[in-house]
């Protein structure tokens, strides 16, 4: 990409967008940031499309979204909070990047999320992200802490990731809305990366990509969840369904990449009951993103049937044991 990163780029104390904002510009500081503070960036309306070099939105401390259109281009981050990124609502696009949302504490609460990124949708890690150490603008190495963590309870998020969907250095807690993920190709990255734990009480998951590092939410979790590895490699797609013993589709999803694994958690997934998982066919009333909750299906080959015993269901082996800390790119 050949990012704008306006020279007299917008660098202040604090920023506000949306009904009417302050900023100071710097027109002696070079940079490649779009939207810079140092303290606080909120946005509360409004309609903004960056096209930047380094970072689109770029806070060393705390960015809120509150409401508004956001249209990304970046060469870098999409939105960087060096402490914690909220949003609350608005609608949010990014259609190119090197990581989506990233801070050390990452909390969604509603709004609606598009990513497509080089590397992770979605990181939490820690650090700041002062200057470059070479490599790709804002490149930097940063250590991780106990404290780093993404907290979901509404909203929609979509992501294509070349790196992790999500990856984050801590935990992660899931209470409503819906995550779909497109993840990576090669086994050294995974659809969903978590530390310290995945628990899950409400919303939906379809989260499809390697099987190197495939994880599901964890045991700790009151929504049940099937982590299907298959043998071999699925073509883009190819939907994957999964129906009761009454030959209802309790769930379903469409991959838009090649993928060999497939997260899928939903409240419709019950404890004690028996499932069959279905690959190819057609199944109606899917979504844009190719999520299908309910819906009518014809066709498709069945390939496995299991008895849902515990939070998480695993079907087929992973490569390697899943889990560990994910990467910070700042």
């Amino acid at each position: 990409m050949t990012g704008g990163g306006s020279a007299n780029s917008i660098n202040a104390g604090s920023n506000q967008f949306g009904g009417g904002y302050t900023a100071s510009t710097q027109t002696d500081a070079v940079s490649a940031k779009a939207i810079k503070a140092q303290t606080e960036i909120v946005i509360n309306g409004g309609s903004i499309s960056i096209d930047s070099a380094d970072d689109a939105i770029h806070s060393d401390c705390a960015v809120v979204i509150e409401s508004g259109n956001i249209n990304i281009d970046s060469g870098d981050d999409a939105v960087h909070a060096d402490d914690t990124l909220t949003v609350k609502n608005g609608a949010i696009s990014i259609k190119q990047c090197y990581e989506g949302l990233e801070s050390m504490k990452l909390t969604i609460a509603g709004g609606i999320i598009d990513i497509t990124a080089d590397d992770d949708g979605l990181n939490a890690a820690g650090g700041n992200d002062s200057s470059s150490l070479g490599g790709r603008p804002g490149q930097n190495s940063f250590s991780s802490s106990s404290e780093q963590y993404l907290k979901i309870s509404g909203g929609r998020i979509s992501i294509d990731a070349g790196g992790d969907g999500i990856d984050i250095n801590g935990s992660v807690t899931m209470t409503a809305g819906t995550l779909t993920v497109n993840g990576p190709l090669s086994d050294g990255n995974g659809a969903l990366d978590y530390d310290t734990g995945f628990q899950m009480t409400g919303g939906t998951i379809a989260a499809a990509g390697s099987a190197g590092m495939a994880m599901a939410p964890d045991t700790t979790s009151s929504i049940c969840s099937v982590l299907i590895n298959f043998d071999s490699a699925l073509a883009a797609g190819t939907t994957v369904r999964i129906q009761d013993e009454n030959g209802k589709t309790v769930i379903a999803f469409t991959p838009v990449k090649q993928f060999q694994s497939l997260a899928l958690s939903c409240s419709a997934l019950k404890n004690g009951q028996t499932y069959t998982v279905y690959t190819g066919g057609t199944v109606s009333g899917a979504d844009a993103q190719g999520l299908c909750l309910g819906g009518t299906a014809s066709g498709g080959t069945e390939t496995e049937t299991f008895t849902v015993e515990s939070a998480v269901t695993t079907i087929g082996k992973s490569s390697i044991n899943p889990g560990g800390p994910g990467g910070w790119h700042p």
